[in-house]
């Protein structure tokens, strides 16, 4: 049985561990490593307040193109049924009930962030490189490493927030009828109106 490592428990990881667990049964040990203590990677908008994503927010997608083929979100118990654009914390329901059903507890590690990936020196009976993973506990760093014969990065593409690389004070935005400098905000950071138009 061949050992996959992957890098992260969004919606990605989560279908890339689906996949090889039931489409490939007794074929692939999966492990998947994701840093925060829950499933659903961006998407994790309940588990923490302080998200990228207003929980609030609708997706730009409709939940016809937000979903898996094996899971209609019609099967989802949600106090407020989906619109045709489901909120973020719809959507991380729909992520947690997609880990919930398709795949085993034991397959993911929560809590610990990859600190390193190489390929390793030893070589599987096949002459096959293989992948060194070294993880750390993100509560008390500790540090643990192992081998895996094949790698799925699957991670934080869109955690972090990219903004232009100019700040308010390099644009002259400002008039007779402008008293304020000009907010500039990156979309993670916005959850209400007022946030744009503080002291209003």
């Amino acid at each position: 049985m061949k050992s996959v490592a992957i890098i992260g428990a969004g919606p990605a990881g989560l279908v890339a561990a689906k996949t090889l667990i039931h489409s490939y049964p007794g074929s692939f040990n999966v492990k998947i490593f994701e840093q925060s203590t829950h499933v659903g990677g961006l998407w994790a908008v309940e588990s923490n307040p302080q998200s990228m994503i207003n929980p609030e927010m609708s997706t730009n997608l409709s939940q016809f193109t937000v979903c898996f083929s094996d899971l209609a979100w019609d099967s989802l118990k949600l106090q407020t049924p989906p619109n045709p654009h489901p909120k973020a914390w719809q959507v991380n329901r729909y992520l947690v009930e997609y880990a919930k059903r398709y795949i085993p507890v034991d397959t993911m590690v929560l809590g610990v962030r990859v600190v390193g990936v190489e390929e390793s020196k030893a070589i599987d009976q096949n002459g096959s490189q293989q992948w060194k993973i070294t993880t750390a506990g993100v509560a008390n760093g500790l540090e643990k490493v192992e081998i895996f014969d094949y790698l799925v990065v699957a991670s934080r593409f869109f955690s972090g927030p990219r903004s232009p690389p100019f700040s308010c004070s390099d644009i002259n935005l400002r008039s007779d009828k402008c008293k304020k400098a000009p907010i500039m905000m990156h979309s993670s950071q916005y959850r209400h109106l007022s946030d744009l138009f503080p002291g209003d």
